[in-house]
C-alpha cells in the first residue's frame, strides 16, 4: 500500500513478513530480525551499518516480530528524509540499504 501525503518530512517503508506459527520455528523466527540487523555482506559490523545510516542523514531500519494469529509476523521497518528537502537524493539508497538487510545477510 502507498499512501502519499506531502505534509511530513520524513518517508516511512515498512516491510512485513507472514510465517506460520509452528513451535520448530517459534524460536528462529524470534531471532532471525534481530541477527539480519547485525550486519550484511557489505556492511560486516553493526557499526558499519550504522555508519551508512548516518550517512543517509540519520536514516533508521528497525525490526521486529509480533504474534497475529496463528502467524508471526517479521516486519522490518525503514524512515528517511524526505528528498524534497536535500540537496542530494537518498531514497535509492535507503531502499537499497533496506534491501541489503534483508536479502544480503552476513551468516556463516
Amino acid at each position: 500500500m502507498y499512501i502519499e501525503n506531502e505534509k511530513f518530512k520524513t518517508n516511512l517503508i515498512t516491510v512485513y513478513f507472514k510465517r506460520p506459527l509452528l513451535r520448530e520455528q517459534v524460536t528462529k523466527n524470534a531471532i532471525l530480525p534481530y541477527v539480519l540487523m547485525s550486519s550484511t555482506k557489505n556492511y560486516k559490523t553493526p557499526i558499519e551499518l550504522e555508519n551508512k545510516m548516518q550517512e543517509l542523514y540519520s536514516s533508521k531500519v528497525n525490526a521486529s516480530i509480533s504474534k497475529m494469529g496463528e502467524k508471526q509476523i517479521v516486519s522490518f521497518r525503514l524512515s528517511f528524509v524526505s528528498d524534497r528537502y536535500l540537496k542530494e537524493k537518498i531514497t535509492k539508497q535507503a531502499v537499497e540499504l533496506l534491501k541489503e538487510i534483508i536479502f544480503n545477510p552476513n551468516i556463516v
